[in-house]
């Protein structure tokens, strides 16, 4: 009977260590039994509630403002450039983008968040009688604000440049062929900077020296020959200009042939105030 009973008692003592193999259970206590991966496995973790992504910011161009550059014989009739300044007042980098102008298309090759950059585009022609710009015409940038890529202004161009030349001896004729603006500064649009008119006589004498108001400043030209031309510039401390007065001999000092082309007055959209 003992010998029964320590027989039974070998069989069940083999059982076990063959079930306890066979489950993979036989590792030292504490060691990860999990089946081995792939080494380029990468397990999913759930932890709950997950973080919400920080956003990098999205930029928000805007025009700021133009320059229109003439060259040549006849300097307001072309041939010339225009300048568009474009500012990025968003809280994210533009990548590359066009700017449409006058039907020209300049290519930008992006502006960090805060910062500008130029599009020029030229003409064989002119005068030039109206900006009409389009930042981001083709639509590759998401911006924070869709509605302010354009700028758009018609102003009365200067005379052709197929005038007559002048005859000596008569009186001058002074008009104002166009006008730009420059900012300085850290913050571009908003100044300190200048406003610039260019003067010509398009009469047939010479005109000497006169006053001219711009923005309420007045300056100085020392004169200008018969079809010749003049620069008149005054200096302001703030910005940005939100338009253009300029007024040829105010105090009417000067005889011309016609009196009534002294002036050029308009009114814009001014730019975003610096933060």
């Amino acid at each position: 009977m003992s010998q029964f009973v320590r027989i039974l008692s070998l069989g069940a003592a083999l059982l076990t260590l063959l079930l306890l193999a066979g489950c993979g259970l036989a590792s030292p206590a504490g060691e990860n039994n999990l089946t081995p991966t792939s080494a380029n496995y990468l397990p999913q973790i759930n932890t709950g509630d997950e973080a919400t992504p920080i956003p990098g910011g999205t930029p928000d161009l805007t025009i700021a403002y133009y320059v229109v550059n003439y060259t040549g014989d006849c300097p307001w009739g072309g041939p010339g450039e225009i300048t568009i300044v474009v500012n990025n007042v968003g809280n994210g980098p533009a990548g590359a983008f066009d700017v449409t102008i006058n039907g020209s298309v300049a290519r930008v090759p992006g502006i960090p968040a805060g910062g500008t950059a130029n599009a020029t585009v030229t003409f064989d022609s002119g005068p030039v009688g109206s900006i009409n710009a389009l930042a981001d015409s083709g639509n590759e940038v998401a911006e924070s604000n869709e509605n302010n890529n354009s700028y758009m202004i018609v102003f009365t161009p200067p005379p052709p440049c197929d005038t007559p030349a002048p005859e000596s001896g008569g009186l001058p004729d002074l008009t104002v062929a166009y006008y730009w603006i420059d900012y300085t500064g850290d913050c571009p649009w908003g100044g300190p900077g200048t406003v610039n008119a260019m003067i010509n006589n398009v009469g047939s004498g010479d005109a000497g020296p006169f006053a001219v108001r711009i923005n309420g400043e007045r300056t100085t030209v020392a004169g200008i020959p018969a079809g010749g031309s003049a620069q008149a510039t005054i200096n302001f401390s703030t910005g940005p200009a939100a338009g253009v007065q300029i007024e040829i001999d105010p105090d009417n000092a000067l005889a011309e042939s016609n009196e009534e082309n002294n002036e050029l007055l308009l009114s814009f959209t001014p730019p975003p105030p610096c933060d």
